[in-house]
C-alpha cells in the first residue's frame, strides 16, 4: 500500500493485533500515518506517537522476505508507541519499565 510497515512493543498479543489491525483498516482507508502524529482511536484507548523506527532490517525478517528487501534496503518502519493515562515512556510516572517500550533506535540490556 505505500506506506512503512508498524511495529508495536509491550502489548499483549490480543492488544497489538487488535491496534495494528486498527490502524491497518485507516491506511488501507487513505489514512497516511506521519512521525510525530498522535493517533486516539477511542475514548478508553491509549495515544499512539507515531514514530520512524530506525533499524528495521533488525526486526521485521517476514516484511523483508515477503518483499524480497535485503538488509540494506529493508522496508521502511514507524513504530507505535502508547502511552498510560497520558505519559508516555519517557514521562515521569510512567508506571512500566523502560524495556517494556524500548526507544526508536535504542538497544536495551
Amino acid at each position: 500500500m505505500g506506506h512503512p510497515e508498524l511495529i508495536i512493543f509491550g502489548l499483549d498479543h490480543e492488544s497489538a493485533c487488535h491496534t495494528l489491525n486498527w490502524f491497518f483498516e485507516r491506511i488501507r482507508g487513505g489514512t497516511n500515518l506521519s512521525p510525530g502524529e498522535i493517533v486516539k482511536p477511542a475514548d478508553e484507548a491509549p495515544r499512539f506517537l507515531v514514530e520512524t523506527f530506525p533499524d528495521p532490517a533488525d526486526f521485521l525478517f517476514a516484511a523483508n522476505r515477503h518483499y524480497r528487501r535485503s538488509d540494506d534496503a529493508s522496508v521502511p518502519a514507524y513504530q507505535l508507541t502508547w502511552d498510560v493515562d497520558g505519559k508516555f515512556s519517557w514521562d515521569p510516572g510512567y508506571p512500566y519499565p523502560d524495556w517494556l517500550q524500548p526507544r526508536p533506535g535504542e538497544a536495551q540490556a
